[in-house]
């Protein structure tokens, strides 16, 4: 199975496993809901990967994706089969059970700060891109505010407030400081 990948170039560590093994099903409607419940498994998987990638990438690190990935497949069944019995269309039945699959899954820090760095400091983001660092130092300089400010920047919730926009660009500037001191240091001559 080839790997996905997104815009910014993120390709999972592990593949994503079907959610029911192939075997013989019983009928062609078993078959129909295995094929709905795998879709459903990739399209939690691409949402997470958009809207919180440090959470896939905490649960890819621990080893954990394909089972957080089941586990939530299967909370969801008791809607999905009431959908499927009740013979709403497919695309309905996706959306559905789509949104009670999502409804925890909360918006991270990582786009605001992706935009952020792309408006403040856009030869650093196209670098990034092209080098395909561009999730992983976004999850890194999470990270970095974790450890030097004791908590990550939180913005979610006040996205257009000019004091919480002002904290990040400063705190990515003192970031990038710093990671150009580490490469030069290190005697690596490629900038951040």
């Amino acid at each position: 199975m080839k790997s996905q990948t997104n815009n910014q170039n993120y390709q999972p560590l592990a593949p994503i496993l079907p959610v029911v093994e192939p075997t013989k099903f019983k009928s062609f409607q078993d078959l129909k809901l295995s094929v709905i419940q795998q879709q459903l498994k990739q399209k939690l998987w691409a949402h997470t990967l958009i809207i919180n990638p440090e959470l896939l990438l905490e649960l890819e690190q621990n080893e954990i994706l394909n089972e957080y990935l089941d586990r939530k497949i299967q909370e969801v069944l008791p809607l999905l089969d009431q959908l499927f019995n009740e013979q709403k269309p497919e695309y309905i039945i996706e959306e559905l059970c789509l949104k009670e699959l999502t409804a925890d899954i909360r918006p991270s820090y990582f786009q605001y700060n992706l935009n952020v760095l792309e408006r403040e400091f856009p030869e650093t983001y196209k670098t990034w891109e092209q080098n395909g660092i561009l999730t992983y130092e976004i999850i890194n300089f999470h990270q970095y505010c974790r450890r030097k400010y004791g908590q990550p920047v939180s913005v979610v919730e006040n996205t257009d407030n000019d004091q919480t926009y002002s904290m990040v660009t400063g705190q990515l500037q003192q970031y990038l400081e710093e990671q150009t001191q580490l490469q030069n240091e290190n005697g690596l001559t490629q900038p951040a």
